[in-house]
């Protein structure tokens, strides 16, 4: 924002913000006061049960629960998801991208095939499938297992 200050990195969705900085006790104030500023002049509020804090793993616990006391909001998990999308890709890569698996079971398992031919089957197969994985590979590489399974 200013030279040798708090830094601040964002990316915007169509009406969602995620906001990046140091975890310590001065620059949240910092951001508390900024989004503060905004929903004053903005007369926008925050969301404070659709909001969540993502901590790195090195944050010591005494400095999350200050930040989350703060902030009035909820911690989110290495496994949560964002508009679809694992919100952290770990080691891990193919427990990151399970969900994707999940979700094309699921939508196997609910649809009535009885009334569809066998072509009729493959396409719908093919679309939503196709679907899922090109939502999912514009934005993360998925990994060779995931695609192959």
């Amino acid at each position: 924002m200013w030279r040798s200050k708090m830094r601040i990195s964002h990316l915007f969705y169509a009406d969602d913000c995620l906001l990046f900085c140091k975890a310590n006790q001065y620059e949240w104030n910092r951001l508390f006061k900024l989004i503060d500023t905004y929903e004053k002049s903005s007369r926008q509020r925050l969301n404070k049960e659709k909001t969540s804090i993502f901590f790195s793993k090195n944050t010591r616990a005494d400095v999350k629960q200050q930040i989350i006391q703060v902030a009035g909001v909820k911690s989110s998990h290495p496994y949560d998801r964002y508009l679809g999308l694992p919100t952290l890709i770990g080691r891990d890569r193919t427990r990151g991208f399970k969900h994707i698996l999940e979700r094309v079971r699921g939508k196997l398992s609910n649809w009535k095939m009885k009334y569809l031919s066998q072509a009729g089957k493959e396409t719908l197969f093919k679309a939503v499938i196709q679907a899922l994985l090109t939502y999912s590979m514009g934005v993360f590489k998925i990994p060779k297992t995931i695609l192959q399974e």
